[in-house]
């Protein structure tokens, strides 16, 4: 399948998501944090709608609401679901979205491996819902973790898990 169409222009409709979680409750789940670098998964591919979570803040006890979208790679023959939380700025489906965070991985992966090098480091009013269509419309994906760190305003070293997209069938 070729993402050509989709970096050029993309035509939109409507796709009802389905929750693997309910289709398949005798999968076993995996989360990404469950994996270390370079680690590997291939399945389905499946992005969620856009959605809000609310919790509550375990150091403030503050209540927070975060804007997420779920990736989810299904394994049938495996009978496992890897799945992925990725925080976004807003609900809205058009954002910027910078190279270096967990979507932004994602998205230059997938487009590096449809042979569309994507120039510079910042995505301007890209818009998820197309893209999460496309990835809905995928029947097969390779992914592999990629580990990375930041240092926070105290000073700590704060490791997170990427996903970068190897191939597509």
């Amino acid at each position: 399948m070729s993402l050509d169409n989709f970096f050029n222009k993309v035509e939109t409709e409507e796709v009802e998501i389905n929750e693997y979680e309910d289709e398949y409750p005798e999968y076993d789940t995996l989360y990404i944090n469950d994996f270390g670098d370079g680690d590997t998964f291939k399945g389905e591919p499946r992005m969620s709608e856009i959605y809000e979570k609310t919790f509550e803040d375990k150091f403030t006890g503050q209540e927070i609401t975060q804007n997420n979208i779920k990736l989810r790679v299904i394994n049938h023959e495996d009978e496992e679901v890897f799945e992925a939380g990725i925080k976004l700025k807003t609900k809205a489906d058009v954002q910027d979205i910078w190279k270096k965070s967990k979507l932004g991985t994602f998205i230059w992966s997938v487009a590096e491996v449809n042979d569309t090098p994507i120039k510079g480091n910042k995505l301007t009013n890209f818009n998820i819902k197309e893209f999460s269509d496309e990835i809905n419309n995928m029947s097969n994906i390779n992914i592999v973790i990629v580990s990375d760190e930041f240092e926070n305003r105290s000073g700590e070293i704060i490791e997170y898990n990427l996903v970068k997209v190897t191939s597509i069938n």
